[in-house]
């Protein structure tokens, strides 16, 4: 895709200040002054999103629902004809909330949400709908022919009827019922709502918006940064939660096979260059199911670059 000229520039100078990302970061936007030589992460500004919904509302509800209730017809036939014990059924409940939520994310940024509370009531949204049509789909799987789902559909209090019938005498030999079996469902249904909710509602935690060109940053440059002996004592004496991001962008440069190491990365928009930002991660190696695995951890806070132009 051809760039115009000013754009290209913005964007190779931008590349650029990202290859160095050395001592005196001097495009990083100072709020208090721009003459200051000691310049800490108080005086910085770091991006926040707008709250503005975008296309999100529609995004999310038209397309996401359909996907929630197809993946409540998966969930529930499998906790109906999975033999297994019962409560591993949490491992379906997870993988229908991972997956949804994760559907969601896409979509929500899909349609452009920079709103947190927008982006979790909408997921919730979508997961009562999940979780009203799970209830449906559990009755079809049990009853069979003798329920008929899409006439159900439109009766909520019949619905309720049946799963306060299920709930007081449990549908497998063993199972929770009564009290505990309330709480069960309880706990199901806040899995539902919530869990989609949330994982909805952070998906664009690390994502930087344009709005002069209304749309998402993207990546234009990395740099791996090396964390130093003395870096690294200083850090233990203080503590994780002081770790600062001009410090950390002012260590020299990593090699890939270095672990611990803290990674930069440039955001950029493509379109106007004047809208770029870094967000920060620490990679380290962690003892995984099949051994030794890299693990990420993105370090709260994207730092805005001012615009040299």
């Amino acid at each position: 895709e051809d760039i115009s000229t000013n754009k290209r520039s913005c964007y190779h100078s931008l590349t650029r200040a990202a290859e160095n990302l050395q001592p005196a970061f001097v495009n990083v936007l100072v709020k208090k002054t721009r003459n200051s030589t000691m310049v800490s992460d108080s005086e910085v500004e770091f991006y926040q999103h707008s709250g503005k919904p975008g296309n999100s509302v529609t995004t999310i509800l038209l397309l996401g629902i359909p996907v929630a209730v197809a993946m409540a017809a998966i969930y529930s036939y499998l906790v109906v004809y999975v033999p297994l014990i019962g409560y591993i059924n949490i491992l379906f409940l997870g993988g229908y909330v991972f997956g949804t939520g994760y559907v969601l994310s896409r979509l929500a940024k899909m349609g452009k949400s920079r709103s947190e509370k927008m982006s979790f009531a909408l997921g919730c949204l979508v997961g009562a709908v999940g979780l009203y049509a799970a209830w449906l789909f559990f009755f079809k799987a049990i009853a069979g022919e003798n329920f008929p789902l899409l006439e159900y559909a439109s009766h909520p209090q019949e619905v309720w009827e049946i799963a306060k019938a299920i709930n007081a005498e449990g549908w497998w030999d063993g199972g929770p019922t009564g009290i505990f079996g309330w709480i069960v469902s309880g706990l199901e249904a806040a899995t539902f709502v919530l869990g989609c909710g949330l994982i909805t509602m952070i998906s664009v935690d690390c994502e930087v918006f344009c709005e002069r060109c209304n749309h998402w940053c993207e990546p234009a440059a990395t740099q791996n940064l090396k964390i130093t002996e003395e870096f690294a004592t200083a850090m233990e004496a203080e503590g994780k939660s002081a770790w600062k991001h001009l410090d950390i962008l002012k260590l020299p440069k990593a090699d890939l096979n270095e672990y611990p190491r803290f990674v930069g990365e440039v955001l950029t928009c493509t379109g106007c260059g004047n809208t770029s930002a870094i967000r920060l991660q620490l990679l380290s190696i962690v003892n995984g199911e099949n051994g030794p695995e890299e693990s990420s951890k993105s370090l709260p806070g994207i730092l805005l670059l001012a615009n040299d132009g």
